[in-house]
């Protein structure tokens, strides 16, 4: 059940809020939503040196540091920092803290570095590891983030951060059940630690391509530990890293945090949204569309939340993604995975595309592609399109291409949130018209009061059980519209 509306005990005065850039509306407004009262930056300069480099200050450690929680707030923003550049500041500024005396240092990272690198692949660095190490080594106690874009960064915590206790672990639990893989490990472990090489000797992806010869060949995406033809052999290390992966990923949650939009999303498209407006027979007019098999897990949670209201109609339909080169549109293929669809029909149903951010929209456009096709091809017209995504990264500085390729699509609405600021402020066009962003501060004011200073999980403070659960959210984002939503709601909830 939420813990929203419980009473609970906040002393301001042990909660320090350090923005890693100057001029942060979104730090300013988790304060206020917080109670405090005094300018943040009083406490926390993120000032710049004339030359450029970065010169954070406390203004006076001794009173307001030391023996009280700073939670490092860093919003990503293309025009402000690089991502490299935001990392450091997030890293200086908590070894800043360390030592001046926290207590307790927490970095909320909307939209974390690296999280879309969690893989080991052949000749790279593995960032997000590298991004963890880094985060620890300077003092960092937990991390919190919103709409991680793997489980995966939990088990990253957890090697980084509890290593001696997963060695300890998978030596005196496993390697008896997998003698395959402690072998693995003294013969080709070339001095690594457990940890290490059990994250380098992980199973990488297979690729059935065309040799000159025309003959189909499998590529692997790294270097091979095991012998990927002998499928005894490789049952028990795939059952082995499922075990592994349960042990880690435990151990990463005791750190690191991952806010799910899930029910903030549910409760605009059920109070807010022209979909909302239009709910027939419980849902049965509405479909939600997983644009590639990551985006599933987050859009069964809107869904699951939806069905809190009574929509226990509401279908679904996966959609099959075929990437020839990354991050480029034109390489990419979709169609529907008819196997693990539930859809019946696209006639006067709402479509709802879902996925965790986009950065040139190929992948969402190409969805819209594949079913108004076949919905085409029925002769069957839907009501309307909605797509929604969390982190709008669109290229960094170069947003222009991504919007016009979701505004290709035709859709009746786009929803996405502030984790990257510069959303607030680089709509342009058709695209502005018809998007609306679902503001987050307030949730991570929520995060910090319900979860944090009362020593409980942030993500655990956030369980919606019942429509009466539910209807909290209104309380935890705020809306800023578009002009198409204005005139229809005359304004309602906007800013």
């Amino acid at each position: 059940m939420s813990k929203l509306g419980d009473e609970c005990e906040l002393n301001l005065e042990n909660i320090v809020i350090a923005p890693v850039v100057d001029d942060d509306s979104f730090s300013e407004f988790v304060a206020e939503t917080l109670g405090i009262e005094r300018d943040i930056y009083s406490i926390f300069d993120p000032a710049t040196f004339t030359g450029g480099e970065f010169g954070g200050k406390f203004q006076n450690p001794e009173g307001d540091i030391e023996g009280k929680t700073v939670y490092i707030i860093s919003t990503t923003d293309a025009w402000k920092l690089t991502p490299q550049e935001r990392a450091k500041r997030i890293e200086m500024t908590a070894k800043n803290a360390k030592q001046h005396g926290a207590k307790r240092i927490i970095i909320i990272a909307t939209d974390h570095p690296y999280t879309r690198q969690e893989r080991v692949f052949e000749g790279e660095l593995r960032s997000l590891r590298d991004q963890a190490e880094n985060f620890k080594f300077k003092g960092a106690d937990e991390v919190l983030t919103i709409h991680v874009h793997s489980d995966t960064t939990y088990c990253v915590y957890g090697e980084v951060f509890f290593e001696k206790e997963i060695e300890s672990e998978v030596r005196e639990k496993l390697f008896d059940e997998f003698p395959e893989i402690e072998k693995a490990f003294l013969t080709q472990g070339n001095g690594k630690s457990l940890v290490d090489f059990l994250d380098f000797a992980r199973p990488g992806k297979v690729k059935i391509v065309k040799n000159k010869e025309g003959d189909e060949v499998k590529v692997y995406e790294k270097k091979e530990y095991f012998d990927r033809e002998n499928e005894s052999l490789m049952d028990k290390v795939n059952e082995f890293y499922k075990i592994y992966n349960s042990i880690t990923r435990e151990y990463g949650k005791k750190v690191f945090h991952s806010l799910n939009p899930a029910p903030l999303v549910a409760h605009y498209l059920l109070n807010e949204s022209i979909v909302g407006e239009n709910i027939k027979d419980r849902g049965n007019n509405i479909s939600f569309v997983y644009v590639d098999g990551g985006a599933r897990p987050f859009g069964e949670s809107v869904k699951k939340h939806m069905e809190l209201a009574g929509l226990d109609k509401i279908e679904e339909i996966q959609i099959k993604k075929y990437r020839e080169s990354p991050n480029d549109p034109d390489k990419v293929t979709a169609e529907i995975d008819e196997e693990n669809s539930t859809y019946t029909s696209f006639n006067g149903k709402y479509l709802i595309f879902v996925d965790d951010g986009t950065e040139t929209a190929g992948t969402l456009q190409k969805a819209v592609m594949a079913v108004n096709d076949l919905a085409k091809e029925r002769g069957e017209t839907p009501a309307g399109i909605i797509i929604y995504f969390t982190h709008a990264w669109f290229n960094g500085k170069d947003y222009h291409q991504p919007q016009k390729r979701l505004i290709a699509a035709n859709p009746t609405e786009t929803i996405t949130t502030n984790t990257n600021t510069s959303i607030e402020h680089k709509r342009r066009g058709l695209f502005k018209k018809r998007n609306v962003i679902l503001r987050l501060a307030k949730y991570v004011a929520a995060a910090i009061k319900y979860g944090f200073e009362q020593g409980r999980d942030p993500e655990e403070v956030f369980t919606f059980n019942t429509k009466v659960d539910l209807d909290k959210v209104e309380g935890l984002y705020v809306i800023k519209t578009n002009r198409e939503r204005y005139y229809r709601n005359k304004g309602h909830r906007t800013d």
